[in-house]
């Protein structure tokens, strides 16, 4: 049998081995969450446009849920354009007005069977959109739904505050271990 040998690693690789791992666990959790705050539009998403092919009015589709508004709120919105971009009917506003979309957003979207954004129309104010086309025997445009980001954005600072405790209590609990086997080398016996 051969005589193996350990390759001696030092304290740093370590540590940066430690900081890699911890890393890539936040931008998992991270990229989760933010996809997962797309779910609920998305829900909203398909089920306003099956409501619009069902031959349903804009404003129809948009007054089945509650108004909501984007400054205050964190319940989910509709809003639906044609297929110019002009808004025709949305249950969310901000400040109390009407507040469309970027014009590249609906440029994208109808590159594509489904469209998912962070939409900010105001320092403090992010929505998860979920954009969709839609096509009927006399219309075509597309509808948005959208939810604040607030509650994502909490959990994903507390879990960015988790990550980091356990960053530190890893670094400490390897200078600790390193500080031991030192001390016990040195004991006599």
């Amino acid at each position: 049998m051969k005589n193996s040998k350990s390759i001696p690693v030092s304290r740093s690789e370590l540590i940066l081995a430690i900081v890699l791992v911890f890393g890539s666990i936040y931008f998992v959790m991270q990229q989760n969450n933010r996809a997962a705050a797309n779910d609920t539009p998305m829900q909203y998403a398909l089920s306003a446009r099956y409501a619009l092919v069902q031959g349903q009015p804009p404003a129809t589709v948009v007054s089945s849920i509650p108004a909501e508004e984007m400054a205050h709120g964190i319940a989910p919105f509709i809003m639906v354009y044609d297929k110019d971009g002009r808004l025709l009917a949305t249950s969310a506003t901000l400040h109390g007005t009407w507040k469309p979309l970027p014009p590249g957003v609906l440029e994208a979207a109808g590159r594509k069977t489904e469209y998912a954004v962070s939409w900010q129309p105001e320092k403090g104010v992010r929505n998860a959109m979920v954009v969709l086309p839609y096509f009927t025997s006399g219309r075509q445009g597309f509808v948005a739904a959208g939810q604040s980001l607030k509650e994502s954005e909490k959990r994903t600072n507390l879990a960015m505050a988790h990550v980091l405790v356990c960053l530190v209590a890893s670094i400490f609990i390897l200078y600790v271990v390193s500080w031991l086997r030192r001390f016990l080398v040195r004991m006599p016996g």
